[in-house]
């Protein structure tokens, strides 16, 4: 699964540099810093209050909501064995044969 803060990181880095900010600025913004805005990017940090990233997000014109996670749909567990079974397909040999070595037993 997908961490969910290595998500809102990863567009905070998108959204500075689309603003074409550095960390120092958007840090002197944000009253935090650079340190900080370069651990919250790469999801570096052992305790980050939500306050501070929620600020931060408000500073980039974006915010901070809940989303409801669901299950995965019957149709996107069929997808994903799907791809699953086409990458299986894509490392066998054409003939169908094993690339295993079979040993000889003594």
């Amino acid at each position: 699964m997908y961490n969910a803060l290595e998500l809102i990181g990863q567009q905070i880095k998108a959204l500075r540099k689309e603003k074409g900010w550095s960390q120092q600025y958007l840090a002197e913004l944000a009253g935090l810093d650079r340190t900080t805005i370069g651990a919250l990017e790469r999801c570096d940090y052992t305790d980050l209050g939500i306050r501070k990233v929620a600020f931060v997000l408000c500073l980039l014109g974006q915010e901070l909501a809940l989303k409801q996670h669901l299950l995965p749909t019957l149709d996107e567990l069929m997808a994903w064995q799907k791809e699953e079974f086409e990458a299986k397909q894509k490392t066998q040999p054409k003939d169908g044969r094993s690339n295993k070595k079979v040993s000889d037993a003594n």
